[in-house]
């Protein structure tokens, strides 16, 4: 297949926190996997950024009602002639197992994480340039120097509260993206409108391009229309210039449902 480059724009801030915490996590586990010390210190940076987001915007009761939502919705699904049964069922598996445990999401546990004298440390000293060097935090400096293994489960030791966050969060945008109307569209001069049904929980806008294609797009969307905007790209250094041409997309409307 193909590969394909798809620019995402969310249609209200509960998705775009979503959206964020799914990009600071992607690079925690991208990270935990490695066994240098560059990979440690970059797990530790975004497992503060996590924690910090955590605090900021209480994400837990809206992922329940999400979940609420999903759990319910496959299970009238279950009783729907020719429908992928064991597909549905593995879902609602996931579905009411994460249910669960974010119900049960403790904050103290991850307010205490904040707290954590090591944690909060580095928290203080990335803010500052430079300042995790080994002169400045020889603590850091210190466990930088234990074996790849350790330094792993005790990170692991750290992620394993908010896990269930990043879990329900991996599922809720994975459901929403395989809940998608797809159609192939034209954009007249580099610029492209619709109207939003308001009978349809959009959540989530997605334009599908060829990642050699000279042009991106700037989506924005609100609750009644959403526009895109084609800029072509030319050189880093240089200003993006707004696209005159006529440009052909796939454009990919994600709903809050659960389609066959």
């Amino acid at each position: 297949m193909k590969k394909k480059t798809v620019y995402e724009q969310p249609c209200n801030e509960h998705i775009k926190h979503l959206l964020r915490l799914e990009h600071l996590f992607s690079g925690i586990m991208y990270h935990l996997k490695g066994p240098s010390g560059w990979d440690s210190r970059a797990v530790i940076i975004g497992l503060n950024q996590v924690l910090e987001f955590i605090v900021r915007f209480d994400l837990s009761n809206d992922l329940s009602k999400d979940l609420n939502y999903y759990a319910q919705t496959l299970k009238n699904w279950q009783s729907t002639p020719s429908v992928d049964n064991e597909r549905i069922d593995n879902l609602l598996v996931q579905t009411t197992t994460l249910l669960k445990q974010i119900t049960k999401f403790d904050n103290e546990t991850v307010n205490s994480l904040t707290k954590h004298h090591f944690l909060s440390l580095l928290r203080q000293r990335a803010a500052i340039l430079g300042g995790t060097v080994s002169c400045d935090s020889p603590i850091f400096y210190h466990w930088l120097q234990q074996t790849p293994k350790t330094r792993q489960n005790q990170l692991n030791e750290w992620l394993a509260p908010v896990l269930p966050l990043y879990n329900a969060t991996q599922l809720v945008l994975y459901l929403i993206r395989n809940s998608v109307s797809i159609s192939q569209q034209l954009a007249p001069n580099g610029f492209y409108q619709q109207t939003l049904n308001s009978d349809t929980a959009y959540q989530l806008i997605q334009v599908v391009m060829p990642p050699e294609h000279h042009y991106y797009p700037q989506i924005n969307s609100g609750k009644q229309r959403f526009t895109i905007r084609f800029f072509e790209y030319q050189e880093i250094n240089q200003l993006p210039l707004k696209s005159q041409q006529n440009i052909n997309f796939e454009l990919r409307c994600c709903m809050m449902s659960i389609e066959q």
